[in-house]
């Protein structure tokens, strides 16, 4: 290279090193990323360039996320969630966190219009006064908490946890945990109403083909009426299915992989007159199909809870999808089932904590078949969405011992699923039993819970059941 080239080659090196230095650090960060996209989400930059944005989808401080037909949450570099309801616009002005440095992390947001629920990270857990959503009526500051806004003509806002203060050009107003505060414009000062914001009902979900491709949408209100408490489910695709089958000790194929359906790998299913589950189907991940019929076998233990519904088959030849692709055929004598539980995947998950109580569920049975179906006694959940972790208390009697599970530890598996194992006390076991549960969220807001379970009796022997569970 000659001495002209070289000298305009380290000048052009020399500016790109003093701009760089000039930009701030969080310019060229991701503060967050896209972790479900449903419907017509677009990103704009500060320069306005937009782009589609799908699960995964990174962001930086100035980009505008604008949902319209669609909906998206994001989780923020701190911990932090937001949902975006539809037609929502939502600009992050100005974030950045950094572990080694939190004092200097900020989180200044802007809502243009629509609404959303959001949890607080970090940074509006430890640095209150770095944190503000603004608004064209009023500003909103946390005290670290879960709330939600709407924005029209005024704000509405609700505080599901903790405290936020909404400021005006008329003043501020603190709000605590469960109080509801309204602004009619920005000259008027919020006050306290009785009903909290009614955001949009859910619209469309996405639903992916098993090689993670876009596949299609549907409207999940045109399927099903979450009011609609008592009524059997379609048939159809778009099924979330967790099984627990077995029928003798030496094929404890409890979980069929896939067939706990998360978006991706979606079931399909035919029901009999009665609402039971009769087959079931999906792609197992572009391997081996996954099959189930229930054959000449018997239907027991029905029950629907909206956008959920249990059973069992029993006393008769059926096939069961198994964990390497297919369907192996099972004679189901005695006692022995296959336990099902089935609903409508949640397409929006939440981002605060709730607790569930027992819907329903099938009467435990052995994979061996001996004795006769046993008793759910009680169970219970409880989920921080927002930490990503779950526990399930459980109590069952099974040929007249009892068996107490209590704080398993499962993880939420995204999206909507989760998975877990733990111990069992019993004196049915030598020392103690080992529980493994596998389930999914159902209906809007995660309203119901669905999960399978295998009980191992000290390796002699397989509980299988499950249950159904409704938020509190």
């Amino acid at each position: 290279m000659n001495s002209s080239g070289t000298r305009r080659a380290l000048g052009a090196m020399f500016i790109a090193v003093i701009i760089m230095a000039a930009a701030p650090p969080q310019a060229f960060a991701d503060v967050g990323r896209i972790v479900f996209s449903v419907g017509d989400v677009v990103g704009i930059d500060s320069d306005g360039r937009q782009r589609r944005l799908a699960k995964g989808s990174k962001l930086s401080a100035g980009d505008t996320v604008r949902t319209q037909r669609g909906r998206a949450q994001i989780r923020f570099t701190d911990g932090g969630y937001t949902s975006l309801q539809p037609n929502t616009e939502f600009r992050i002005d100005d974030f950045h966190y950094d572990a080694k440095r939190v004092e200097e992390s900020v989180g200044f947001f802007s809502l243009l219009k629509g609404g959303l629920r959001t949890i607080t990270g970090i940074v509006g857990k430890i640095r209150k006064k770095a944190y503000q959503l603004r608004t064209p009526v009023a500003t909103v500051g946390i005290r670290g908490t879960e709330y939600l806004a709407v924005l029209g003509n005024s704000l509405t806002v609700h505080v599901g946890d903790g405290e936020i203060e909404v400021c005006s050009n008329a003043g501020c107003t603190p709000f605590g945990a469960h109080q509801t505060g309204y602004v009619a414009s920005a000259d008027s000062r919020a006050v306290r109403v009785a009903h909290p914001p009614s955001l949009a009902p859910p619209q469309e979900r996405q639903v992916y083909a098993y090689n993670g491709g876009y596949q299609a949408q549907f409207d999940a209100g045109a399927r099903f009426s979450s009011s609609d408490t008592r009524t059997p489910l379609p048939d159809g695709p778009f099924y979330a299915l967790a099984v627990s089958w077995g029928d003798n000790v030496s094929l404890p194929d409890l979980f069929a992989t896939g067939l706990l359906s998360p978006p991706g790998e979606l079931t399909n299913a035919g029901f009999d007159s009665q609402g039971g589950l009769s087959e079931y189907s999906n792609n197992n991940l572009g391997s081996i199909p996954i099959t189930g019929d229930v054959g000449s076998a018997q239907l027991a233990d029905l029950g629907f809870a909206g956008p959920v519904s249990w059973g069992r088959w029993t006393m008769g030849s059926a096939t069961a999808g198994s964990s390497s692709g297919g369907s192996v055929p099972v004679n189901l004598a005695g006692s022995s089932s296959h336990h099902y539980v089935i609903g409508f995947p949640t397409a929006v998950m939440p981002t605060n904590t709730a607790t569930y109580s027992l819907a329903g569920a099938t009467s435990p049975t052995l994979a061996s078949g001996t004795g006769g179906p046993g008793t759910m006694n009680s169970a219970d959940l409880v989920a921080d969405f927002g930490k990503g972790t779950m526990a399930l208390n459980m109590d069952m009697t099974v040929n007249g011992s009892n068996y107490v599970t209590t704080d398993l530890r499962m993880s939420l598996d995204s999206p909507g699923t989760f998975s877990g194992s733990g111990s069992t006390i019993s004196s049915g076991c030598v020392s103690s039993c080992f529980t493994n549960v596998e389930g999914f969220f159902a209906g809007d807001d995660a309203s119901h819970a669905g999960l399978g379970y295998k009980t191992d009796i000290s390796g002699t022997d397989y509980i299988n059941g499950a249950a159904a569970f409704k938020k509190d």
